[in-house]
């Protein structure tokens, strides 16, 4: 997850800095699996956390190979480039997030 400030933030920063070359990853310095993201959002907004889908439903629906490659798989991805570089991110919580756009 990264919130579009953020997106936007580091894509200007990138753009800036001619340091950076090849690929980034755009992704929150904080990596959540997408249950604690669903839960701490809810737990937030004072609201209920969507119950799961069944993952046969879910790879009836899409197919097995990319439910997997999409919803399945978990990867701790950082962004390290932008985190050497000395990017700042505006919200690398999940829960600052989602107290500001509550708050709006």
């Amino acid at each position: 997850w990264i919130s579009i400030e953020d997106v936007i933030n580091a894509y200007k920063f990138c753009l800036e800095n001619s340091d950076i070359s090849g690929p980034v990853n755009f992704v929150s310095p904080v990596p959540i699996t997408q249950k604690e993201f669903s839960n701490r959002f809810a737990k937030v907004f004072k609201k209920f956390s969507v119950l799961p889908a069944p993952q046969i439903a879910i790879n009836l629906l899409m197919g097995s190979e990319l439910a997997h490659g999409l919803i399945f798989c978990s990867l701790r991805i950082i962004p390290e480039k932008l985190l050497k570089e000395g990017f700042s991110f505006e919200y690398p919580v999940i829960e600052d997030y989602a107290k500001a756009l509550r708050d709006e």
